[in-house]
């Protein structure tokens, strides 16, 4: 009963504030486009970093892949040295 009337009073308060909307005239020039357009790419950007860095534990705390005690070796070559 209470999850109802909650959904009926959002409703009901909803429809009453697009009733009583005025104007806002406000002015949005185009670099609040391209200000909103450079915020999704920025997240989205950062995301797939973070994604990245954190992988591997992930991949673990998913299940798909196990945790292993070694230390990770680097890539790079290291000369012969």
């Amino acid at each position: 009963m209470t999850r109802l009337f909650f959904k009926t009073v959002v409703l009901f308060t909803v429809m009453i504030l697009l009733v009583l909307t005025t104007s806002a005239h406000a002015y949005l020039d185009a670099g609040t486009g391209s200000m909103i357009i450079q915020l999704i790419v920025g997240g989205i950007a950062g995301s797939i970093v973070l994604l990245k860095v954190f992988w591997h534990r992930v991949l673990t705390i998913i299940g798909r892949h196990k945790p292993s005690d070694n230390v990770e070796h680097n890539d790079i070559d290291e000369g012969g040295h």
